[in-house]
């Protein structure tokens, strides 16, 4: 089934259904969260019961985008006729008891998202991995079913989402279409200054400690054009040890003379390292990732690996040597 005509059962579904609950991937970024209130708020607005469901709460980052609205930290006792499931391109990357919920309760699993996605895991799956973010995609559906719908208060994390998944309009998948979504916002309400200065300047504390451990800990590799950063556990426990505050860490690797790709690793316990990669434009991280269980966009991706935090470092560079 070809995209559209994914996207038009979507919008029927919705048009029809009463009981949406709506979730994202867990550590979610800010097209995650962007996605999950701008959805909340659009569905009650045109009269729908809608549950936004954040096991972790909101990263501070982005509290500033959800007013008072509450959010499910559990799963919920009601049932609900539609899990619309955002930004997450594989059921491993949502919170376990969630995915036990729509099993038990039988919930129709909506999936919009615009990651490479090999295995669709909803009964909908409406992927456009050519789109910067989830949140241009949803933009153009609400459009569709309702713009009067889109309030101020549904523009404003939609416009985040498209501001932080493209790096401020910076990165490779910032589009002519990508500015037009971001121009309709700013006419349904949201204020571009505003947002920016609470997601860019006004760093807590807690990042601007784990940007100067993760490069005084960083090695360069001049020969290959590699840069590797990272976060010891023992280094950011007292202060970040949930990692919360690395959101964009990573980025800060491309902006060094000579640097191909950048990765930073977060040494989650003695045997499990998270790591987060970037690449100039012509290299495909997103597909180097997929192929060790990771995933992500063709320069920005990200995977788990059982390993140390100098196990896996070295294992990453042995592989990235290989596909330079």
């Amino acid at each position: 089934m070809n995209s559209e005509k994914v996207a038009d059962r979507i919008k029927n579904r919705i048009r029809n259904g009463e009981r949406f609950i709506v979730a994202s991937h867990i550590e979610p970024d800010g097209d995650a969260v962007g996605s999950l209130l701008a959805t909340v708020r659009f569905l009650a607005n045109i009269g729908k019961t809608a549950s936004g469901y954040l096991p972790s709460g909101i990263p501070r980052r982005y509290e500033f985008l959800a007013n008072e609205d509450s959010f499910l930290q559990e799963t919920p006792e009601e049932d609900f006729d539609v899990a619309l499931i955002l930004d997450c391109s594989s059921s491993d990357r949502l919170d376990a008891s969630f995915v036990r919920f729509l099993k038990t309760r039988g919930v129709e699993r909506i999936v919009i998202d615009h990651h490479n996605n090999e295995e669709p895991f909803g009964e909908l799956s409406l992927v456009r991995n050519n789109v910067s973010s989830t949140g241009e995609i949803l933009l153009s559906l609400f459009e569709q079913l309702s713009p009067s719908a889109i309030t101020s208060d549904v523009a404003s994390p939609l416009y985040a989402a498209l501001l932080t998944d493209t790096g401020n309009f910076s990165f490779p998948n910032t589009s002519a279409e990508t500015l037009e979504s971001a121009a309709r916002l700013v006419r349904y309400g949201a204020q571009p200054s505003h947002i920016f200065t609470k997601i860019y300047d006004e760093l807590p504390v807690e990042y601007l400690k784990n940007i100067g451990v993760a490069f005084h800990n960083m090695e360069f590799f001049p020969e290959f054009g590699i840069m590797f950063v990272s976060l010891p556990r023992d280094e950011v426990v007292q202060f970040d040890p949930s990692f919360d505050f690395t959101e964009g860490v990573v980025d800060f690797t491309l902006k060094a003379r000579g640097v191909k790709i950048g990765a930073l690793f977060k040494q989650m316990d003695g045997s499990f390292t998270r790591v987060s990669m970037r690449s100039v434009e012509s290299i495909d991280v997103g597909q180097f990732a997929r192929s060790f269980g990771g995933g992500g966009h063709k320069n920005a991706a990200g995977m788990s690996l059982p390993l140390s935090l100098e196990e896996s470092k070295s294992f990453l560079l042995r592989q990235l040597k290989k596909l330079l």
